[in-house]
């Protein structure tokens, strides 16, 4: 089977905007929804005091977090950008943070017993 050929430049280029701000960030596939760099320096706990996160090892792996004021360790990957709570994860370009996950409700269910009957047809 032989690729089409097609060109580049003419194929549209796909758009991501962060979920905090709306500012437009680099595409990419696998993660739709990450947080930009400047909401990404917003991050807080509970109580508002600034965090960062970063790789334990030189070679790019595990994940930590510690407060920018104290230096101390913040044993979460939960993190607060104006107000919405988010989630620092990894992944092969380095470290990302993304909304997490809103459960979505299910539509109540409407008592088909307590609607009031109306009649179409006049009296």
């Amino acid at each position: 089977m032989l690729l089409s050929s097609v060109n580049p430049k003419k194929t549209p280029n796909k758009q991501q905007h962060c979920p905090i701000c709306n500012r437009y960030v680099r595409y990419h596939a696998t993660y739709p929804n990450y947080v930009c760099a400047k909401c990404t320096a917003l991050a807080t706990d509970k109580e508002g005091k600034l965090i960062a996160f970063y790789h334990i090892t030189q070679a790019g792996t595990g994940l930590q977090g510690k407060y920018l004021d104290t230096g101390k360790f913040y044993r979460s990957p939960f993190c607060y950008i104006k107000t919405i709570k988010c989630k620092a994860e990894e992944n092969e370009a380095g470290i990302i943070i993304r909304p997490s996950t809103i459960r979505k409700r299910k539509p109540k269910r409407i008592d088909q017993s307590d609607l009031p009957i109306h009649s179409v047809f006049p009296a």
